[in-house]
């Protein structure tokens, strides 16, 4: 197929070697696995699972670069995924993640889990659509940061999904 074949350039900062990449899965895609996955040459590149940030849990440099090191052995590009429903400490993880050599920040808008969902994260982002492109912008305007997103349809999409996605290219998103 040769469209998963292409390289995916995301912007100036970031062109991924492949359309297709693995999916993170938390609580699966542990060291061990990084370690073999990486030693086997199996990815051009990595998703993490999400780090949850929030006003009082915004993590240190040091924190992000000791829960990056796994992935960046392998010398493939990072892009680092953030859990949260606040654009200030997003924002500053994502410029954090950026000064640690993450190539990119996706911004998980999607989780379903119902813990995630009652702390006001992943899918529950969703319902309150003006937070969650509020939290695009901040994220979007952190020099460095190639902005991606992780979505669900939502919970009540009347425009239509095709409608969200623009609104949020248009908010800073290059890749959803």
């Amino acid at each position: 197929m040769r469209l998963f074949s292409e390289p995916l350039r995301i912007d100036d900062r970031l062109t991924l070697p492949r359309r297709a990449f693995l999916s993170p899965l938390q609580g699966v895609t542990t060291t061990p696995f990084l370690q073999a996955a990486n030693e086997l040459g199996l990815v051009d590149f990595w998703m993490t699972p999400f780090y949850s940030v929030g006003a009082s849990s915004i993590p240190s440099r040091g924190a992000l670069r000791r829960w990056l090191a796994p992935y960046r052995k392998a010398g493939a590009p990072v892009i680092a995924q953030l859990l949260g429903h606040e654009p200030g400490p997003l924002a500053e993880a994502a410029r954090l993640l950026a000064d640690c050599g993450a190539e990119g920040v996706n911004l998980n808008f999607a989780c379903p889990s119902k813990t995630v969902l009652r702390s006001g994260n992943g899918g529950a982002c969703l319902r309150d659509e003006s937070l969650a492109l509020r939290i695009t912008e901040a994220v979007a305007a952190v020099p460095g940061v190639s902005l991606s997103l992780k979505l669900r349809s939502g919970w009540d999409a009347p425009d239509g999904l095709a409608s969200r996605v623009r609104r949020f290219c248009s908010a800073g998103a290059k890749m959803i």
